[in-house]
């Protein structure tokens, strides 16, 4: 095992550790508004989904079998050094923006939409009223469980991106990502290819091979299975019915929260399902010891 998963583990603090304090070391003691601005100046440079050999070890822990599965290689082109596939599952620049929005804070000229070049610039003349933002709307409680364990999950090749939409990034939320996933299983349980096709279209919109995606889906073979070996009990109900992560979200329903309490609840809500799923987690990683 890892020695620095052990450690975390004989701590008690892998469900918390933010996994940036290895990729950006330097930021280790910093505040979590100020580590998040750090990382999101810095591109993907520091990005544990390629970078953290902590968060690889975890997966080969967890998920052995499955980490030499071809679907859960990056290509060649990409990637030669055999790391598995990585998710940071769900994003908090979203709800970011959507604070900048409802707050109508400045952004640059002639952009349409708040992003995350506007939170830079805007911390970067403002920083008081920055922390204000994030104090009031949760966000810096969202941020500070963002780089860590219950946020991350294995997946295939080409799923990352083409899940999330790409630029619009609109739909990068797990509770979207795995209503669709369940339509999959439904599917499969009908036997209808059709409707097969369909489902993956919607999950990447129109982009990207699903064969991948389909090979790992399968692995699993049921929607159960996969919930339970995937760790997402604290995203479904005791009937499996994934919880929408506010009132009336859903794939006919994508707009985010538009007023302060509700973005507020969506991002407690978030964080509470992201520190749970990472206890469950490190419960299973005791296991491997």
């Amino acid at each position: 095992m890892n020695k620095e998963v052990e450690k975390l583990l004989n701590e008690q603090s892998l469900y918390c550790y933010d996994l940036l304090d290895e990729t950006m070391s330097k930021l280790k003691n910093k505040a979590p508004l100020d580590k998040y601005i750090e990382y999101k100046s810095n591109g993907n440079t520091y990005d544990p989904d390629s970078n953290s050999n902590i968060l690889q070890e975890i997966y080969k822990l967890l998920w052995g079998e499955l980490c030499d599965k071809w679907f859960m290689q990056p290509s060649e082109r990409i990637c030669s050094d055999k790391r598995i596939c990585s998710d940071n599952m769900t994003s908090a620049q979203n709800f970011v923006n959507q604070a900048m929005k409802t707050e109508k804070l400045p952004k640059e000229k002639g952009q349409k939409h708040y992003s995350k070049k506007s939170m830079i610039n805007y911390y970067d003349t403002n920083e008081s009223q920055m922390r204000e933002l994030f104090k009031s709307y949760c966000l810096d409680e969202l941020v500070s469980v963002y780089h860590t364990i219950g946020n991350y999950c294995p997946v295939p090749r080409y799923f990352n991106k083409a899940r999330a939409g790409y630029k619009s990034a609109v739909c990068d939320l797990w509770d979207l990502t795995l209503m669709k996933i369940n339509e999959y299983y439904i599917a499969i349980a009908k036997g209808d290819p059709e409707q097969e096709s369909l489902i993956f279209d919607k999950l990447f919109h129109g982009q990207n091979n699903p064969l991948p995606c389909k090979a790992w889906l399968d692995y699993f073979g049921s929607w159960k299975k996969f919930v339970n070996s995937n760790f997402f009990n604290s995203y479904v109900d005791d009937d499996y019915n994934v919880i929408p992560f506010w009132e009336g979200h859903s794939w006919n329903n994508i707009g985010l929260p538009k007023d302060k309490e509700m973005i507020r609840k969506a991002v407690e809500g978030i964080r509470q399902r992201i520190i749970l799923r990472g206890l469950k987690i490190e419960c299973k990683l005791w296991e491997k010891i």
